[in-house]
């Protein structure tokens, strides 16, 4: 394969590589790589096709972005017009696609991770006061201050990428597209530390739970735990992900561009588990040390609620199962954290 160069920021693009890594651009391949075009092409009438079908199954009014590609729905209103309060009405028509150009900006990692810039912040941790199923350690309710600005991967971690590091692929089930799962927190760290190596960086650890929560909710903005339909089209659970994880980016992302962040796998967080504090709080870590660690988002044997943006759960540091994986964060102070000096890869 000959050597290409990104059309937007002419940075050089190793072979075989359909991204940029440094602005996240995607483009089609050079003239005569055949397979990999027909990959490619094959890759975004997938995407059109799912999102036309969540399309068929959603009165979502506003555009929806498919993952891995820049085709976007920009059309699909109902061919009766809209019904009172405009809700939209009679049979959809074809909607319209076109090419698009990645809004939030996105950095790549020489393994294919995609990670999303997200900017500092106050919001609401916490389940809100006399929620429906709520566990009494899911509240109450305190202000958080994201103080820094970090990046978190875009998907939970996947099997190839996982392999491509350690070597090996402790999943149950097996796909290279869908999330790692069935392992450790000491599992975890120890792919952390591995990559850090091989990348030559110290900078991925495990999310904290409020950074984890803070980007999740996007800010404290998304409110998809009080609309079931929203959820069905944004989290994979019991009720509609056949009993197995599923692809990553399947789903509808939040408002921050963040897929699977509910349902699919639970994620390994940093904290170890401990109540929350009435007080605002500024950067938490949770508390110094403990015997169980922290997972959050819900996974796909789980029901509808307890996949809400709040829920929380919790197992020993040494346990794994098929319905807990991990997704990552870029901090480029790690080094300079003792706190997190278990994810350093010397």
């Amino acid at each position: 394969m000959t050597e290409k160069k990104c059309p937007v920021c002419f940075a050089p693009i190793s072979a075989g590589l359909l991204r940029c890594p440094r602005c996240g651009w995607d483009f089609p391949p050079a003239s005569g790589e055949v397979v990999e075009a027909a990959r490619w092409l094959l890759g975004r009438l997938a995407d059109a096709r799912r999102i036309w079908q969540i399309r068929l199954r959603s009165p979502l009014t506003a555009p929806i972005e498919c993952p891995n590609s820049f085709i976007k729905v920009v059309g699909g209103r109902s061919s009766t017009g809209t019904a009172a309060g405009g809700a939209l009405s009679g049979p959809p028509v074809t909607p319209q696609l076109q090419l698009v150009k990645r809004e939030r900006h996105c950095w790549v990692n020489s393994l294919g991770m995609e990670f999303v810039s997200i900017k500092p912040g106050t919001f609401w941790m916490g389940a809100p006061v006399d929620t429906p199923n709520s566990r009494s350690y899911e509240g109450p309710p305190h202000e958080v201050v994201i103080t820094k600005p970090f990046e978190i991967g875009r998907y939970p971690v996947t099997q190839a990428q996982w392999e491509m590091v350690m070597g090996y692929n402790p999943s149950f089930f097996r796909c290279p597209r869908q999330p790692v799962e069935n392992i450790s927190w000491e599992e975890a760290c120890q792919f952390i530390c591995k990559l850090n190596r091989r990348e030559a960086v110290n900078r991925y650890r495990l999310p904290t739970e409020a950074e984890w929560e803070y980007a999740a909710s996007s800010g404290g903005r998304d409110k998809s735990d009080d609309d079931p339909h929203l959820m069905g089209c944004r989290a994979w659970f019991f009720a509609n992900s056949d009993n197995k994880s599923q692809p990553v980016g399947m789903k509808i992302p939040n408002s921050w561009g963040l897929y699977d962040m509910q349902g699919n796998v639970w994620e390994w967080v940093y904290d170890w588990f401990g109540d929350y504090q009435f007080m605002c709080e500024r950067d938490p870590t949770g508390p110094p040390e403990g015997s169980d660690r922290v997972i959050r988002g819900g996974g796909w044997g789980n029901s509808y609620w307890q996949c809400r943006l709040f829920t929380r759960s919790v197992k020993g540091p040494e346990f794994r199962s098929a319905v807990i994986g991990l997704r990552l964060v870029i901090d480029e102070d790690l080094a300079s954290e003792s706190l997190f000096s278990v994810f350093l890869g010397h």
